[in-house]
């Protein structure tokens, strides 16, 4: 059921080696959109389903159910929004970024990128609506922030409000939850106004004081970053962008193979010079030379005396 809804298939029949009833039926769905951490599945599936608004009309014959599923999305406008995404996630940059990095610049992005639009029929909220229209109501809002963190290994959950059709998103950070709302922050022009919030300033905030979170553990307090935070980065062996002489050090460069931060470290400076020699007054048999000694390393100098030829 899951792969075929993956595929935005419409009509969906299973057959089980029992008899269906309505809450098997159901179960099925349920088990069908379960979080998997799957960009495409779990909540980014359940709610392009309008899911949990409408629910898939069901026939049950026997041991064999059929559903009719509508998406907010096709399969083909699905395609386009991969290929979106794949170059959203360059143009941030988040490699070697922490998680609370990474959801920063997401939160931002989206914030700044999609313009808020009350819920029609021409758009009910998907990820084709924020990603590639880039206009959407809420729950375009938060597809697109679970879509965006999951692709890059953030837990991320869609949430509503049980009183009122909104839509809004957790997301977890050191073993705790914390409330975002993308579309709120940009529906009040603040890209952080609501973002990373605990229990405790949430409940403050009118609109979402009617929601059951019993289920994630979350925090009390608004999440504080740790100025300690970093992610160690991937160099390489390095490459030798200046060869160090008896005179001066070297350089080589190493960079990161995830992000391509990059620095540069000193070579030592070699202790022999090495010098060539040239004749500044030949040695004649009537009289003494003069060579010079010159390292071409450093350019070091010295001159010394070329005894007279012997011979007749």
């Amino acid at each position: 059921l899951r792969s075929q809804m993956v595929n935005r298939s419409k009509d969906i029949s299973l057959t089980l080696n029992e008899e269906i009833n309505d809450e098997i039926a159901k179960q099925l769905f349920n088990d069908a959109i379960a979080n998997t951490g799957d960009p495409h599945q779990g909540d980014y599936l359940a709610f392009s389903t309008y899911w949990p608004w409408y629910y898939p009309k069901t026939k049950i014959n026997g041991n064999t159910v059929s559903y009719s599923i509508n998406y907010s999305s096709t399969f083909e406008e699905e395609q386009q929004v991969d290929k979106e995404v794949s170059q959203i996630i360059k143009q941030l940059k988040l490699n070697c970024k922490t998680d609370y990095e990474k959801v920063c610049i997401i939160n931002d992005w989206i914030v700044e990128s999609i313009t808020f639009e009350s819920v029609s029929a021409d758009n009910l909220g998907s990820a084709y609506s924020a990603f590639i229209q880039k206009v959407a109501p809420c729950r375009g809002f938060a597809i697109a922030f679970m879509r965006l963190c999951t692709e890059v290994g953030i837990e991320a959950r869609i949430v509503y409000q049980k009183n009122k059709q909104h839509e809004w998103n957790l997301v977890k950070l050191n073993e705790n939850w914390y409330h975002v709302d993308c579309q709120g922050s940009n529906y009040r022009d603040n890209p952080r106004l609501l973002f990373l919030k605990g229990s405790k300033s949430w409940s403050e905030i009118p609109h979402t004081l009617h929601h059951d979170f019993d289920a994630f553990s979350i925090a009390e307090e608004d999440y504080v970053p740790n100025p300690n935070d970093a992610v160690e980065h991937s160099y390489d062996s390095g490459k030798i962008i200046r060869k160090p002489t008896c005179g001066k050090y070297g350089l080589k460069k190493y960079t990161c193979t995830q992000c391509g931060k990059s620095y540069n470290k000193k070579i030592s400076a070699t202790k022999k010079h090495n010098f060539v020699a040239k004749a500044i007054k030949p040695p004649t048999a009537d009289s003494t030379g003069v060579i010079s000694y010159t390292c071409n390393g450093c350019g070091y100098s010295f001159k010394r005396e070329a005894p007279m030829l012997k011979g007749t």
